[in-house]
């Protein structure tokens, strides 16, 4: 995985009004971070824009049920509660629909250290 600034430019967009966060590199791209919690991250991959989310569970197989998204694998596991969605497939608005399943999932959790 690569960073690509300009999904990183479209995650901060649409995570503008999330409240305070961290951004940190990691998995290969740029991770939004609150309260301590991976929140959504943009990274390209064998050429391929792509946006990660956490979810929870419950969302992500009702995302990738619905043909949506896609799994996030790190290696040969299958990260669940997290997806990953295809840039090509995310306009602005589907991006902000995304951002808002991501911040109830981190919402639910308590903030670390």
């Amino acid at each position: 995985m690569a960073r690509d600034p300009s999904l990183e430019d479209r995650l901060r967009a649409a995570l503008v009004e999330a409240g305070p966060l961290v951004w940190k590199p990691m998995m290969g791209g740029y991770c939004a971070m609150k309260d301590g919690h991976l929140l959504a991250s943009a990274t390209r991959r064998d050429g391929e824009g792509l946006f990660l989310f956490r979810l929870g569970r419950v969302a992500a197989e009702e995302a990738l049920r619905r043909g949506i998204a896609r799994p996030l694998r790190a290696g040969l596991r299958t990260m669940p509660g997290y997806v990953e969605i295809p840039a090509e497939s995310c306009d602005e608005a589907a991006l902000r629909r995304w951002v808002v399943l991501a911040l109830a999932e981190v919402g639910r959790l308590p903030p670390k250290g």
